[in-house]
């Protein structure tokens, strides 16, 4: 990504000249989790992600830098605390045309807190924006974005007998003016099931000045939804 400047120059005998260095892949991923929370708050369950264009060079670069999958994979397990994972299967990185695949059986005892009759569970167990990228209060320069966007995160979350649900945050959707960048969050109970979409989409590469305070608030839109918590009632 250190050389996506829009213009190159190509150096030939015959031929030299400006080319166009417009990234024409996305950073796109996708992660599914489906699990289920025991009495005590805990959960088990399995994580499927799907990642293409440059989320999976991304990958592919990680995997390198570590010197092997399997140091890759014992990376990623120390990062996490209270996660213990029973399986963890990555697929197709050396088949660049297609997204990096990795499979996850996982098993999580420190995501949620229990206060007496009640339990309260963030759920972005991964992907989430802690806090707004963007300080500022004012921007001469254009922010620049090395590719487009899209990150979908979706959490299928099965409750424990004798809880029923006492508060979830509410769905948003914050759109730029010019569909130049979009985030949606959006929580509903099916049944016994929660389910949780966050999905942030970058549709251009270059914000300027004049939208940064626009930019400000869409990520302090995303930091705020995402600190959220799901409260549960024991019954």
């Amino acid at each position: 990504k250190r050389a996506l400047n829009n213009q190159g120059w190509l150096v030939d005998k015959t031929n030299s000249g400006w080319i166009n260095l417009k990234p024409s892949q996305k950073y796109k991923s996708h992660e599914m989790i489906t699990a289920a929370m025991d009495e005590s708050g805990n959960l088990k369950g399995k994580i499927q992600g799907s990642y293409k264009g440059y989320a999976g060079v991304n990958i592919r670069s990680r995997v390198s830098k570590a010197g092997s999958k399997e140091d890759f994979i014992k990376s990623i397990i120390d990062n996490y605390d209270g996660f213990s994972f029973d399986t963890f299967e990555i697929t197709n990185l050396d088949s660049i045309l297609k997204p990096v695949k990795t499979l996850i059986e996982v098993n999580v005892t420190n995501q949620s807190i229990d206060a007496g009759n009640l339990v309260y569970f963030n759920p972005m167990m991964f992907d989430k924006v802690d806090e707004n990228p963007f300080k500022l209060k004012k921007r001469l320069y254009p922010v620049e974005y090395n590719y487009l966007e899209d990150e979908t995160y979706m959490l299928n979350l099965t409750l424990p007998e004798g809880f029923t649900v006492e508060e979830i945050p509410e769905s948003i959707k914050v759109v730029f003016p010019d569909k130049g960048a979009a985030f949606t969050y959006q929580v509903r109970q099916i049944g016994t099931t929660l389910q949780v979409i966050s999905q942030v989409k970058i549709n251009k590469l270059i914000f300027l000045p004049e939208e940064y305070d626009l930019l400000k608030t869409f990520y302090q839109a995303i930091a705020d939804k995402h600190a959220e918590q799901i409260v549960l009632k024991k019954i």
